[in-house]
């Protein structure tokens, strides 16, 4: 039997979409017979050792990207659930005695329910990749450990290690960081490594004594036009923990570029900025499912018609800001906030500003918020 505790909070708050309520029996987001639209469903799966590959009980699994956050505990066989605001992106992590917290790649909820697996790192397997590079681990620094992905979903290999950085808040890469390493067939860093290889069908690379922070993997590599491309992909550290991403791949990396806006160049509200406004189970980014008449942010519906919508936000003040547009309430409130800074929005829509979505909603309001 899996072991969950949730916990809620409702609030409207004008650019953001509101938070789930406590519905147990989540189904997907199309209307109910007395009008409401869910708001919460079920994000399950099994946390798993993440180098002995077999499930782990009893490890605590946390949220991070919602307000309040939701815990749950592993069962016996590993399984866990959470309950999760529609059109959320959230981050989880697991943690257990003789296991470092392990912070997960980042998961979408869009309009049904969602399986994913999650893994944590055990410290004697964390240590044996120090032992591999013949060093030991630094107190108070993590391990990052990253799958890199082509944009169709498999392996991006064949890239020298010397393409990839780990860059800090200054653009700068990280000096006191140990890597990138490549891995072995045996799944383990590889000091002797100087490209990239898949191996079990991952393509993974490897930083040691990471300390905490919030930083970007920028990995360059040739394109299908054969033009030098950097993807680059936000990650978060903690003292003494784990770190496991993915860059790239179908979903933009889990913060990093590609999705969302594509090749726009001037969008209009009624176009590109008023269909990811809309329900998640409509092709929104779920945002609608809690902007509604019968949600708990009806203070500002985004499910009326386009022109309507728009005259809303554009009445409340701070919703779109001209003069400052990353300042506009629209974009930090859905904003991801790293710790140790609070979430002041219910869930997280935009992982950060490289998200595609969120440099689109960027650009039409640099572009004078077109109707």
């Amino acid at each position: 039997m899996r072991r969950t505790l949730s916990l809620f909070l409702v609030a409207g708050i004008a650019g953001c979409p509101g938070a789930a309520p406590d519905d147990q029996n989540a189904q997907p987001d199309a209307p109910t017979a007395d009008g409401q639209v869910t708001t919460a469903l079920m994000l399950s799966g099994t946390v798993m050792d993440y180098f002995g590959a077999t499930a782990v009980q009893d490890a605590m699994v946390a949220t991070d990207g919602l307000e309040p956050p939701r815990q749950a505990t592993s069962a016996t066989d590993g399984k866990y659930e959470v309950e999760v605001a529609v059109g959320s992106k959230v981050f989880l992590l697991a943690s257990k005695t003789a296991y470092r917290t392990t912070r997960n790649s980042s998961v979408d909820i869009g309009d049904m329910p969602v399986t994913q697996d999650i893994y944590v790192m055990a410290e004697q397997d964390v240590r044996n990749q120090y032992t591999a590079v013949g060093a030991l681990p630094t107190a108070g620094t993590a391990i990052v450990i990253a799958d890199l992905r082509r944009n169709n979903n498999m392996p991006l290999d064949g890239i020298p290690l010397t393409n990839i950085q780990l860059l800090d808040a200054n653009n700068q890469p990280v000096a006191t960081a140990k890597g990138p390493f490549g891995f072995n067939a045996g799944g383990s860093v590889d000091q002797a490594a100087t490209t990239v290889t898949t191996y079990s069908g991952k393509a993974r690379i490897a930083y040691l004594d990471v300390p905490p922070g919030t930083y970007t993997l920028a990995v360059t590599y040739l394109n299908g036009m054969n033009q030098n491309t950097t993807m680059n992909t936000s990650l978060t550290t903690a003292a003494d923990g784990g770190t496991l991403l993915v860059a790239g791949g179908m979903g933009g990396g889990g913060g990093g570029d590609g999705g969302g806006g594509g090749a726009v160049t001037d969008p209009s509200f009624a176009t590109h900025i008023y269909p990811k406004l809309q329900r998640a189970g409509a092709g929104g980014l779920g945002c609608a499912n809690c902007h509604t008449l019968t949600g708990p942010a009806a203070v500002l519906k985004y499910d009326e018609a386009p022109g309507t919508v728009l005259a809303s936000i554009t009445a409340r003040p701070g919703v779109i800001n001209a003069t400052t547009p990353a300042d506009s309430l629209i974009l930090k409130r859905p904003l991801y906030e790293a710790p140790p800074l609070p979430q002041d929005h219910p869930n997280a829509t935009f992982l950060d500003v490289n998200d595609a979505d969120y440099k689109l909603f960027l650009l039409w309001i640099e572009k004078g918020a077109k109707p």
